[in-house]
């Protein structure tokens, strides 16, 4: 299909999970080549969260140079109702709980992998009736899909990542701040170092599984002081997390952060890195220390550390509450895509 004598693509299907396991080190590989990837589209998040959540379809696509793997896209099939239909639906594995999705493609074929997934959805479109790939971000090769004018493509903005760009120096971040929220976060450290000793720490192997059971204590008594159940109240999803923390964890994409107050954690922030950019995926605090802002202290000393070693951008994920600008980010687009047959 390629004018390129050097390049001989071909496709493949992945229907279990033994399959996706298989090809997990040249998948990871893959994942380390590509320079927007972020941590949503390693295997030590997709695997498990299939293993988790996934009790449908399987229906992985891997696209192949040769024999080095060029493209993945990782989908299933969810059936449901609408009205007196039952529709089949091919999404993203991790649909739901994961802030960005997408395919994984090797920058130098890019064109070419997306031409060959375009050709395998609509020849596969008897076994689909629509497709709805969400969380699309604005450099997503996804959004170059092109099918045949039998299918209509509708993509629509679905939200925002705020997004801060750190500077190469602290001091120069911290004069970006608004001044009074900058002052209040430098008296709350203050105060709370006045009080005892204050620290810093990142999980390590021997205690990732203690500081994994503080960050779903502390993120889910932050919740419920506001009445809320939080984000991690569920078994399912704490033991998807515990899980899924591990590998990352092992892989160096994974980071969890508490803050110590005289021994105390009273403070925690599961996060996860890749090249240059850290992302902060969720987090709480002791609701009896809300005075002192130990969300906000702890965030500015994840930051710190972040400019020390070279970081440049502090990505806070889904959703635009109002702390998230407090630290000088700015909202990147997220996208829907649907997918469907016309005359369906």
């Amino acid at each position: 299909m390629d004018d390129n004598p050097g390049i001989s693509l071909h496709l493949r299907e992945l229907k279990t999970l033994p399959e996706l396991t298989e090809i997990s080190s040249e998948w990871n590989e893959l994942y380390e080549a590509s320079p927007v990837a972020t941590p949503f589209q390693s295997p030590s998040w997709i695997i498990n969260w299939w293993k988790h959540f996934g009790n449908e379809k399987l229906w992985v696509v891997a696209v192949y140079n040769r024999r080095v793997l060029a493209g993945f896209l990782p989908i299933y099939i969810f059936n449901f109702e609408s009205g007196n239909e039952s529709l089949r639906q091919l999404t993203f594995i991790g649909t739901g709980n994961t802030d960005y999705m997408d395919i994984l493609c090797r920058p130098e074929l890019e064109a070419e992998t997306i031409r060959m997934v375009s050709e395998f959805l609509a020849g596969s479109s008897n076994s689909w009736d629509i497709c709805d790939f969400q969380e699309l971000r604005q450099s997503s090769p996804m959004l170059n899909i092109k099918l045949g004018e039998e299918f209509e493509i509708k993509t629509t903005h679905s939200g925002v990542c705020p997004v801060t760009v750190l500077p190469e120096s602290l001091d120069k971040y911290l004069h970006s701040l608004p001044v009074s929220f900058r002052k209040n976060i430098i008296r709350a450290r203050r105060q709370l170092s006045d009080l005892g000793e204050l620290s810093l720490e990142v999980a390590k192997e021997e205690n990732l599984d203690e500081y994994m059971a503080w960050l779903f204590r502390l993120h889910n008594a932050s919740w419920h002081k506001r009445n809320m159940p939080g984000l991690l109240a569920e078994s399912a999803l704490q033991d998807f997390h515990r899980e899924t923390a591990k590998e990352l964890f092992q892989n160096k994409i994974m980071r969890l952060y508490v803050l110590k107050h005289n021994g105390k954690v009273i403070s925690a922030v599961y996060s996860l890195i890749k090249d240059s950019r850290l992302y902060y995926y969720i987090g709480g605090f002791d609701p009896v220390f809300s005075k002192f802002s130990p969300g906000s202290v702890i965030l500015l000393e994840i930051i710190k550390n972040a400019i020390s070693e070279g970081i440049r951008k502090f990505d806070f994920l889904r959703g635009s509450e109002d702390y998230k600008y407090k630290w000088n980010a700015e909202d990147r687009s997220n996208f829907r895509m649907f997918i469907k047959k016309k005359d369906h």
